[in-house]
């Protein structure tokens, strides 16, 4: 039986192969490792970092474009309030220059009634 007698050399020598297999394949991995944290892993740190100030700067700009649009819009508000103040202080006037030929006692004319002269 030649095989009964090959059998155990040859199991040994594939369980040396496969462990010098293993060894080198775990020699590559760590190797693998290692030149990712000396290559990859710095430069995606710098990646995350330039992107959250990116963001922070995203933030800042939307806070102060945020207080500025406030800031217009009050001064439509006001702006707006100054033109309805003034609009109603006109219409007042012209009334007034409408009524004030009826209340003298001058005769009333056509001109006088519609404010045009």
């Amino acid at each position: 039986d030649a095989w009964r007698v090959a059998e155990p050399p040859l199991r040994s020598a594939a369980d040396t192969a496969a462990d010098v297999a293993g060894c080198a394949a775990a020699a590559v991995a760590e190797r693998a490792i290692a030149v990712y944290d000396a290559t990859v892993a710095p430069e995606l740190e710098a990646a995350r970092a330039s992107l959250e100030r990116e963001l922070a700067a995203l933030r800042s700009g939307s806070a102060e474009r945020a207080a500025q649009l406030a800031v217009d819009a009050e001064q439509a508000v006001q702006a707006g309030i100054k033109n309805a103040q003034d609009a109603w202080a006109d219409a007042r006037l012209r009334e007034a220059q409408m009524l004030e030929p009826l209340l003298s006692d001058e005769p009333v004319t056509a001109s006088a009634m519609t404010g045009l002269e």
